[in-house]
């Protein structure tokens, strides 16, 4: 946490600064948010899809179906942990291809991994009588020990498959198996040259707010820094990439960090490290902001640095995280990589919270401009004002929620009139007043001797 006294309101840092002086005597529905994506070489899972991954997903065990994991197999969670526990939902892309289902002969069927991957090999099969039905028999499958699924049938034919594992008949009568396991299953390759511009091609067309990029960033960042200035500049798609090491980035739509952190239990590496703020940023509401957040269960930062070093990091646009006076390892600054300031595209910027709102502004009135008005409502003065009335609602809820200031007007700043063409409308919202939240504060305290 930063101090000290202050000249001028030109400090850096949040914090707190103080002079002491002597006592003078009398001399728009506003969006949801919470939807981050990334890749992984995973061991489990569909390949050349996007595999939706929710919070309550890794608790109550669905993920093990989806990844094959869950929150409790830690080595294997990490990331996933990291992002989802400060958002609801996360897009997953498999960047190993080329693997090998695992098998299981069973006598009457064979049984064959849903999905490649080494994973495959900690399943097995059981086969056993019925307990219920006289010449029935229960087929139970076992993922890691755990039973996943259980069929009671009286041929083969009535088999189905289920999420783990897909039957194919052998033509052999049924008998009971103990345990018919799983062998063959592997990984194949993460080709990231080839993995990440399909994995950009899915992410086009899919709802979500940030990225993370936890390897090879050398090669990687380049590419998503292109992908991400293509999404929010060409496509009005507002979204953001956390990835580590590459402030030279300068843009608002990149967070960069080069820090790490430890728990009691674990590491979290400066290549993990942007999977927690991918998921902080996705589960920011556009009114919140993330400076001074809590990084739960923190006992130590990886690359801390001192408050010198602090406001120069700061200055380059670097995503840091800082420690308390009382000990608490909090988010110092929720800010992105631009620093390149302009009389046009200022401070401003750089602030997270305040790119959320904008993000929102624009998300939105797009949204309801597409739902309807397009192709729908005239462009005469009546069918425009229709358009200026909601614009102005939208701006209204905004700052009921603080995420516009309270004193604008957003009558007397927002015009809508016709264009050029005849089908053409042309809207300016003017001088709009985004939010931030508090993060300095310069204090005056005057003593009475």
């Amino acid at each position: 946490m930063a101090g000290g006294t202050w000249l001028s309101q030109t400090k850096i840092r949040p914090g707190a600064y103080t002079n002491f002086r002597a006592y003078a005597t009398p001399l728009i529905q506003v969006g949801d948010r919470g939807i981050a994506t990334i890749a992984l070489p995973l061991k489990w899972g569909a390949e050349g899809s996007l595999i939706e991954v929710l919070s309550s997903d890794l608790v109550d065990g669905k993920s093990r179906a989806k990844v094959g994991f869950t929150a409790f197999d830690t080595a294997d969670s990490l990331a996933l942990r990291l992002i989802l526990q400060n958002c609801y939902k996360c897009l997953v892309y498999r960047t190993t291809t080329g693997g090998v289902k695992a098998s299981a002969n069973a006598t009457a069927f064979v049984a064959t991994a849903k999905y490649a991957g080494s994973k495959g090999d900690l399943l097995t099969i059981q086969v056993a009588d019925s307990k219920f039905v006289t010449g029935n028999f229960r087929v139970t499958t076992f993922f890691d020990g755990l039973e996943v699924d259980a069929q009671e049938i009286t041929t083969v034919a009535d088999l189905v498959d289920n999420d783990f594992v897909t039957f194919t008949d052998s033509e052999q009568p049924l008998v009971e198996v103990a345990s018919a396991v799983f062998t063959g299953g592997t990984d194949g390759t993460a080709t990231n040259s080839t993995a990440y511009p399909a994995y950009f091609n899915l992410l086009k067309t899919a709802k979500w707010q940030t990225m993370a990029l936890i390897e090879d960033h050398a090669t990687i960042n380049p590419l998503a820094l292109t992908f991400i200035k293509n999404m929010r500049d060409d496509n009005g798609r507002k979204v953001q990439l956390c990835t580590y090491n590459y402030e030279t980035a300068d843009y608002e739509g990149v967070i960069s960090s080069d820090q790490g952190y430890k728990t009691a239990t674990e590491t979290i590496t400066v290549q993990m490290f942007p999977a927690f703020v991918a998921g902080i940023t996705a589960g920011a509401k556009i009114n919140e902001s993330n400076t001074y957040k809590t990084v739960n269960d923190a006992v130590s930062i990886t690359g801390e640095l001192t408050n010198e070093e602090i406001i120069v990091a700061l200055g380059k646009g670097k995503f840091l995280i800082s420690t308390k006076q009382d000990g608490t390892i909090v988010v110092e600054k929720d800010i992105n990589t631009f620093t390149s300031f302009t009389p046009t595209k200022d401070y401003t910027f750089s602030k997270n919270r305040a790119i959320r709102v904008m993000d929102e502004i624009a998300t939105s009135v797009l949204t309801v401009w597409e739902n309807s008005y397009v192709g729908k409502v005239g462009n005469s003065t009546t069918g425009r004002a229709l358009f200026k009335a909601d614009v102005i609602a939208y701006i209204k809820e905004l700052q009921r929620i603080e995420a516009v200031d309270s004193d604008y007007v957003p009558e007397d700043h927002i015009v809508v009139a016709k264009g050029d063409k005849i089908d053409a409308v042309t809207g300016n919202i003017y001088q709009l007043p985004v939010l931030d939240a508090m993060e300095i504060l310069y204090l005056d305290v005057e003593v009475k001797g």
